[in-house]
């Protein structure tokens, strides 16, 4: 049985494998450090991650540990989303892994 696909929609024209290996891949920060449960769940989450990437060959950025004590510095003024700073250190995490901007090697055609 053939699938109907919907008219207008782009469609990656990698094969998966090299489309995840120009993927960016980032673990969770923890916006609620001083919460156990929510440490718990990120760590937990990240180990998920984690196991993905080496699975399926791909670079994990490490940015649990880039904001780890720092998120006062790193996380915008509500305390969840990541403020200048925290996006500029991500970007970092990313570069440091070879991964450049999107915008120089277009996935979708």
């Amino acid at each position: 049985m053939e699938q109907n696909k919907p008219s207008g929609a782009n469609y990656l024209s990698y094969p998966l494998p090299v489309f995840l290996s120009r993927l960016p891949v980032l673990e969770y920060y923890n916006p609620f450090p001083d919460i156990p449960i929510a440490e718990q769940a990120i760590n937990e989450f990240n180990s998920l991650i984690s196991s993905f990437g080496r699975e399926m060959n791909v670079k994990v950025a490490d940015i649990y540990s880039v904001f780890k004590g720092k998120e006062k510095d790193l996380l915008s003024r509500g305390g969840i989303h990541p403020n200048s700073e925290g996006y500029y250190q991500m970007a970092l995490a990313l570069s440091r892994l070879g991964y450049s901007p999107l915008d120089e090697k277009p996935l979708l055609k």
